[in-house]
């Protein structure tokens, strides 16, 4: 969090007095042949504070450079999805000294709060993410053609300095290359 000090900024680090995150990660995979294998991964995720003591609004202090904390046990803890699901599957072919492998993962990840205070304007909704690749893997080289966030969802994470400032960062978009790798 950030405020206003008697004209200049003032960074303040809030801690949580005490959170409970609990949940269960299930992941399965099926292998048809030594060519062939699928999975699936879903993630569910309790997240909350027990007890949390913070300036709720920090444009509204009592004083200049005083700090009002309330409880904000309510809000709900930051880059906690409430659930993550994923589906995907490799291919690999033998082909002359290495092979051929593909793979594809399509994970689907549910809102999360980006900021301390839960800020509308900082929800990342519900998203996508897609990725694949394929190359030639032999003893001591390979070469991959690669894709990231293939369906090119972007999204900004919202954080407000002050009353008129605000920065944010943005994921990265559709990410596509080829590496080529080769050990001495």
């Amino acid at each position: 969090m950030v405020a206003l000090d008697k004209g200049t900024v003032t960074t303040i680090f809030e801690n949580v007095g005490n959170a409970t995150y609990s949940g269960i990660e299930i992941e399965t995979q099926y292998v048809f042949n030594e060519n062939v294998r699928v999975f699936i991964n879903y993630g569910s995720l309790d997240a909350k504070y027990n007890e949390f003591q913070v300036d709720l609004n920090p444009n509204n202090d009592a004083e200049p450079g005083g700090f009002v904390k309330e409880d904000g046990s309510f809000l709900t803890p930051r880059n906690a999805p409430d659930y993550t699901f994923a589906i995907g599957g490799n291919l690999s072919l033998p082909l002359g000294d290495g092979s051929l492998d593909a793979f594809l993962k399509v994970t689907r990840i549910a809102s999360v709060e980006a900021s301390l205070l839960n800020l509308k304007q900082a929800k990342i909704a519900d998203r996508e993410d897609v990725a694949a690749s394929i190359g030639y893997y032999a003893e001591n080289w390979s070469i991959e053609a690669f894709g990231k966030n293939l369906t090119d969802e972007r999204f900004e994470v919202f954080f407000p300095i002050a009353t008129l400032f605000a920065a944010g960062t943005v994921n990265r978009p559709r990410t596509v290359g080829v590496e080529l790798t080769y050990q001495f």
